[in-house]
């Protein structure tokens, strides 16, 4: 099984749909301990924060308990967890994977991003003049809030 369309993610994280997101993850490969390659993980981890968003407890429970059990516990410096809130953030922003534009919940995702130090810790933030072009001057601003564009010499 592939992974499900976006849209299919979207329709249950709005269901708050928890047991279908945890499903996606990589579980019982050869070695539990490795966990699979964690692609799965990282799809369910990212779902999960979104069904949160629409105000599922139970799935900021299972989203943060992840942290604990899935391939996310080999996260060294939070790597992958920080480009995931990133990603949601400029998701927000932008309208984009069928999700609403929405600043508050973009801003909550890119404090984390910024928390998590992605911009430092990944090469994700040469892209960030492109997103700031795409997304309009209003949203732009509020990228630039939490990562603020870099002064040409």
């Amino acid at each position: 099984m592939g992974t499900p369309s976006a849209k299919k993610l979207l329709a249950w994280a709005k269901k708050g749909d928890v047991d279908a997101l945890l499903e996606l993850c990589d579980l019982g490969g050869e070695d539990e301990d490795e966990g699979g390659d964690g692609e799965g993980d990282e799809t369910a981890y990212k779902w999960l924060l979104v069904a949160a968003d629409f105000g599922f407890k139970k799935a900021a429970r299972a989203a943060d308990d992840m942290l604990a059990w899935s391939s996310f516990k080999f996260d060294d410096g939070a790597l992958v967890q920080g480009l995931i809130h990133l990603e949601l953030g400029q998701a927000y922003l932008s309208g984009a994977e069928g999700l609403p534009k929405d600043d508050e919940k973009a801003r909550a995702h890119l404090e984390r991003a910024k928390k998590l130090a992605v911009h430092k810790t990944t090469d994700a933030a040469k892209d960030f003049p492109k997103f700031r072009k795409k997304i309009g001057v209003e949203r732009a601003k509020i990228f630039s809030e939490y990562f603020p564009e870099k002064k040409k010499k």
